[in-house]
């Protein structure tokens, strides 16, 4: 193992809980501090507590984080427990990342454009659309869009899409269909939804 992957700083996670109806949404976001190396690959294991520290519920899987990025996220939906019986703050462990130069793995050139929110005609969901924009010359193969609205700060409702095989210079247009936990949209602000995209070549 080389020396500069030998002393890189860890990859970073923290987890807030989402509520809806019986279930429980988990939003992560992973950061990666190291400026010239990224994760091709790596594993992470999310696990929720109840009240009296047994394991409620538990999943792992495999993500990808560039060099210096700090604000990725990752939705984990319909994890089958309810809010109320989850006692402490998600854990998140994360292993095995697989490092790599950021001269081999730099984060490709997107940008989403004639973003637009809107309240569903049932009144109860958040209606996010626009264009994701692939400003390189090769193919994006994957393109993973989380969104997340929030009430005074506290997350109200989560969604999640996928988009694939954007063109060279191409771009995708996309919708984002946001349940609000209890149908409640009042205090809402639905323009300052959270979007982020995460492509991958």
């Amino acid at each position: 193992m080389p020396c500069a992957i030998r002393h890189l700083n860890r990859i970073t996670a923290s987890a807030e809980l989402a509520p809806v109806n019986d279930s429980t949404n988990v939003v992560i976001q992973f950061a990666n501090p190291n400026i010239f190396y990224g994760a091709s690959q790596f594993t992470y294991t999310l696990t929720l507590y109840g009240l009296d520290e047994n394991k409620l519920v538990s999943v792992t899987h495999k993500s990808f984080i560039y060099p210096g990025q700090f604000n990725k996220t990752i939705i984990e939906t319909n994890l089958p427990v309810s809010s109320g019986d989850v006692g402490f703050a998600p854990e998140v462990v994360i292993s095995n990342p697989e490092w790599i130069s950021a001269q081999e793995f730099s984060r490709p050139q997107t940008v989403v454009r004639q973003k637009s929110f809107v309240l569903s005609n049932s009144g109860d969901k958040i209606e996010a659309s626009g264009i994701v924009v692939n400003r390189n010359p090769f193919i994006i193969s994957q393109v993973d869009i989380e969104a997340v609205a929030r009430r005074e700060g506290r997350i109200v409702g989560v969604s999640k899409t996928l988009i694939q095989n954007i063109d060279p210079f191409g771009e995708r247009f996309f919708k984002v269909v946001i349940p609000v936990n209890n149908g409640d949209i009042s205090g809402t602000d639905i323009e300052k939804t959270e979007i982020t995209i995460n492509p991958r070549r």
